[in-house]
């Protein structure tokens, strides 16, 4: 049971990486030092270890953005194609 837990989990996590490195690329030049900063705090905080921070209104504009330009990657098949979420 262990090992299909692992699995679930493996795809899960990889599910959840589908077309963020899209979406990255997608963002306008002023929308990416916003990004990034959000990406340094959050990486300062823990990273992967804890939750996200809170963003600023400026930063959860720019991360609804990425996640549109995600959506959008996403649907035009970025991504392992192993795995297609739609």
């Amino acid at each position: 049971m262990g090992r299909l837990e692992n699995r679930l989990r493996r795809l899960e996590e990889e599910a959840d990486k589908i077309g963020f490195p899209a979406a990255i690329q997608r963002l306008d030049d002023d929308e990416f030092p916003v990004f990034f900063a959000y990406m340094e705090r959050w990486e300062a905080e823990g990273g992967e270890s804890t939750r996200s921070p809170h963003p600023t209104p400026g930063e959860a504009v720019v991360l609804r953005k990425l996640h549109e330009h995600r959506r959008q990657a996403v649907r035009e098949g970025w991504g392992n194609s192993a795995y297609r979420a739609y």
